[in-house]
């Protein structure tokens, strides 16, 4: 449960301060998209994709992408505060991603 409930409400803050910023519409539109669009990934890939498949490190793996990608666009624009939602968003993925992982792959291995 907190491996969606946590980084959904982060991100749904990080959005209530993004659009508090003073950032074009155009931009701010972007942004939430791929808020939108790494939560989705975040949570496919953490909770719906096997285990071991490509699809699990696919989406994680855009996950990481656009949040770093997020990071550095919010880094270059002066954004700290939306700098540190998606931050902390990135460290929970890279925290989470590994147990995950793991876990999934040991209850296979008792399945066999």
């Amino acid at each position: 449960m907190p491996l969606t409930v946590i980084p959904m409400a982060i991100n749904t803050l990080t959005g209530f301060m993004l659009w508090q910023t003073e950032l074009s519409l155009t931009a701010k539109i972007i942004v939430t998209v791929l808020i939108v669009l790494k939560y989705g990934a975040f949570f496919y890939g953490a909770l719906m994709a096997d285990a071991c498949g490509a699809s699990k490190y696919i989406s994680l793996g855009l996950c990481a992408a656009i949040n770093i990608g997020l990071v550095i666009y919010t880094l270059v624009t002066s954004q700290w505060t939306v700098t540190i939602g998606i931050a902390i968003t990135l460290l929970l993925l890279i925290i989470w991603s590994l147990p995950m992982i793991s876990i999934t792959k040991e209850k296979e291995g008792n399945e066999q």
